[in-house]
């Protein structure tokens, strides 16, 4: 087979739909990659080109792929590159922002398999997967008829043997299983016509389907494999010594990193301070950059506002909410088995919320010093409190269905709901205390003098006191949703995610992660703490403070990489994705260049000499999900966007829910 050797110079990257042809903002283009040698990394190659999935990829040979595409940088994930971050790393795979359908090319992908195996010289071809869909051979030395011994059930698929010439003709061998015979279809690969799209060789009489594995395989966990791991372990010291060490510490203390070798330090820029908080909640954090504002505006000490005050109210709407969800569904005839039904179901009240929930709750209700709603229920009694609400909120959702089935009026459907609220009013107010409508402030400006404020609302103390220093309406969350099915530079919103009947829907501007950093070190050069949401526990050490893809030596530890052998967009697919924490960025750490290198993360739970943690740059970027700042830190493009119609996610899409 001959290839050109004229490599012309390719300026574009080779994924379908990327636009790195462009030029970046300052006049640069973003570096591009050659694929792997196939005569070296054949394996490699093919995978690159599995992933990619392009018909450009396709309609050249595998030397011509090496040797004239490129694929460009946006592709790959931040582990792909060294520490300059311009030359791929040797076992660098394309991960991100790839065609999601692997399905259309699969007959072209076998033919440059074997065009890939050809090139190493290998005569015979071991199927490991289906034939594709779109490949219509001729069988030749033998019919498969009904009568046919040769019966689609008593075949396996063994081997296909090639020879390359200008016919491209294979020969399919395959087993009889009662026979223990070979039989070989001669099979001649034809012109694809592109409407051929299922998965069948055509035969005279039946449809004949050449499976993966035709051999009946055990699958269940046998004692022969049991025992095989288990002589591996025992006859391994290491494994027996960290056996030995887990029994008495927990695995991340046991492979925890020195942290001066992760370049732990406490010097920073651009810092935010923050006032103390009672307790650390996804309430309270939000409550901190607010207290912040407020108290520097007023320059008033120790101020807070009432996490009380706002959970009240919280677990008062959202039951409300809930309630309106289950009758519009019942209303609408969904079926129980409806799968948003069942996820509102599944936890009708949740203890988290975002940063959209937040904003409903003081929008309508407002805020109030903590000195006026101090009540402080132990974590027993909060916990017991939802759990009731929860199976009481069931119990009115079945009686809701019940009530629509017998098609009562909706005035009778509205006084049984509200019958409810009252139930769930008087628990609530017995566990946890009711905020009193009004109430009087004092506070000492900056002369001592003794200032009263009052008798006033939560709404209206909101409304003339904060929004003039701290305005939500100017505040925007930003995420980072790399995954392929949701586009960079849209809107997103959720659906069934609120808290308040006819409140603020979510609006989610997703963008690429570079673009979140830059935003957090505008909003931290201006004096703005942010508050954001991450994948808190993973690859975090409270111990030592430290927020870093090294900390702990897991590879070592258990002969295996841990958290981080999916991305971020594959662990939202495949479900190792959760978000149990709201924290405050309040300072940055720059290299010589004027590049973040570390951020300075709020925690009141450390020690008192120093309360916060070390975020690098690195688990930033791998496990930060979103952030709060103000929109005047945003350009017009990123304004525009806000302007666009949201796309809706389903309740169950793991960027809709991410409650804490």
């Amino acid at each position: 087979m001959c290839f050109s050797n004229k490599t012309p110079a390719m300026s574009s990257c080779s994924v379908p739909g990327c636009k790195s042809r462009q030029m970046k903002s300052d006049g640069t283009r973003l570096s591009l990659h050659l694929f792997p040698d196939p005569a070296r990394e054949p394996e490699r190659h093919l995978r690159w080109v599995r992933l990619i999935n392009s018909e450009k990829v396709f309609s050249k040979s595998p030397v011509v792929v090496f040797k004239q595409l490129r694929v460009c940088r946006c592709h790959f994930d931040a582990k792909s590159f060294n520490g300059s971050c311009k030359k791929l790393m040797n076992d660098a795979i394309p991960t991100l922002y790839l065609p999601q359908d692997s399905s259309r090319f699969k007959t072209k992908i076998l033919l440059y398999e074997l065009q890939i195996k050809n090139l190493l010289k290998q005569n015979t071809i071991d199927i490991q997967q289906e034939l594709p869909q779109d490949i219509t051979p001729e069988v030749g030395s033998q019919d498969l008829h009904e009568d046919s011994p040769m019966g689609e059930e008593n075949f396996e698929l063994v081997e296909v043997e090639n020879s390359l010439g200008g016919n491209q003709e294979y020969t399919i061998i395959v087993k009889n299983e009662t026979q223990s015979a070979k039989h070989a279809i001669e099979v001649e690969v034809k012109p694809i016509p592109k409407m051929i799209t299922s998965r069948q060789i055509l035969t005279s009489q039946k449809n004949f389907f050449l499976k993966e594995n035709f051999k009946k395989a055990e699958k269940a966990l046998n004692a022969e494999m049991i025992q095989k791991m288990r002589i591996d372990f025992f006859n391994d010291p290491k494994k027996q010594l960290a056996q030995n060490i887990c029994n008495l510490s927990d695995p991340l203390d046991v492979a925890l990193a020195d942290s001066k070798t992760l370049g732990k330090c406490s010097l920073f820029e651009d810092i935010v301070d923050l006032p103390s908080a009672s307790e650390r909640s996804w309430i309270s954090t939000y409550h901190k950059i607010m207290s912040s504002s407020f108290s520097n505006h007023l320059n008033i000490e120790e101020f807070q506002f009432s996490d009380e005050y706002f959970y009240y109210w919280d677990r008062i709407e959202r039951s409300y909410y809930f309630l309106d969800k289950i009758i519009s569904m019942a209303q609408k005839g969904e079926e129980l088995s409806d799968r948003l039904l069942t996820h509102l179901l599944s936890d009708p009240l949740p203890q988290g919320g975002n940063f959209s929930l937040i904003v409903n709750i003081i929008e309508k209700h407002g805020v109030m010093p903590r000195i006026n709603f101090l009540k402080s229920p132990n974590v027993e009694t909060v916990n017991r409190m939802n759990l009731i609400l929860k199976s009481k909120l069931r119990e009115f959702a079945k009686l809701v269905y019940d009530d629509i089935s017998l098609q009562v009026s909706e005035v009778s459907v509205q006084a049984t709901m509200h019958s409810q609220m009252t139930e769930i009013y008087n628990i609530v107010g017995i566990c946890i205390g009711i905020p009193p409508e009004t109430f009087q402030w004092e506070y000492k400006d900056e002369e001592k003098r003794i200032k009263s404020v009052g008798s006033i609302t939560g709404h209206d103390f909101y409304q003339k006191y904060v929004k003039n220093t701290f305005n939500l309406d100017d505040k925007v969350c930003v995420i980072n949703d790399p995954r392929s099915t949701n586009q960079y530079e849209k809107t997103y919103t959720a659906e069934c995610l609120g808290n308040i009947v006819d409140g603020h829907s979510v609006n989610l501007i997703n963008q690429p992660i570079h673009v979140l950093i830059d935003l957090v070190v505008k909003s931290l050069k201006s004096g703005e703490a942010v508050w954001f949401i991450s994948e808190v526990s993973k690859r975090f050490s409270n111990s030592c403070d430290m927020k870093n893809l090294e900390i702990g030596n897991y590879k070592l530890l258990f002969d295996t990489e841990v958290e981080l052998g999916l991305n971020k967009a594959d662990r939202m697919t495949f479900g190792d994705f959760s978000t149990s924490m709201a924290m405050i960025i309040t300072g940055v750490s720059y290299n010589s260049d004027g590049t973040p290198t570390k951020f300075r993360v709020d925690n009141d739970s450390v020690n008192d000499e120093k309360k916060y943690l070390i975020m690098s740059k690195e688990w930033f970027e791998e496990f930060v999900i979103a952030i709060v700042i103000d929109k005047k830190h945003l350009n017009e493009d990123e304004l525009n966007i806000l302007d666009t119609e949201p796309t809706s996610l389903p309740a169950w899409d793991p960027m809709a829910n991410f409650s804490l």
